[in-house]
């Protein structure tokens, strides 16, 4: 694997922590700036101007999708999210 899908684990944190984390954090990455996904213009190491485009993440709250937000927002993008509400009635 190459060095640009890798993390160093800070020592606060446990393996299974960065197992979890590190997963989340390339699946978004690769759905955001791989040929494979969207494909976005801008990185973490050379973003967009700062809130020239935004991005509608449907999840946002799940693991992938605040990484997803992360990710974008760090590469210069203005992160929208959707919540769904479910109500029950017996």
């Amino acid at each position: 694997m190459s060095a640009d899908w890798t993390f160093k684990v800070p020592s606060n944190v446990s393996m299974e922590q960065a197992a979890t984390t590190s997963v989340a954090f390339l699946t978004a990455g690769l759905q955001l700036f791989s040929k494979f996904g969207l494909g976005l213009e801008g990185t973490i190491a050379e973003p967009i101007e700062k809130g020239s485009q935004s991005i509608l993440v449907w999840g946002g709250a799940s693991t992938v999708g605040q990484a997803l937000v992360q990710l974008a927002s760090r590469a210069g993008y203005v992160g929208w999210t959707q919540r769904m509400q479910l109500w029950y009635q017996p």
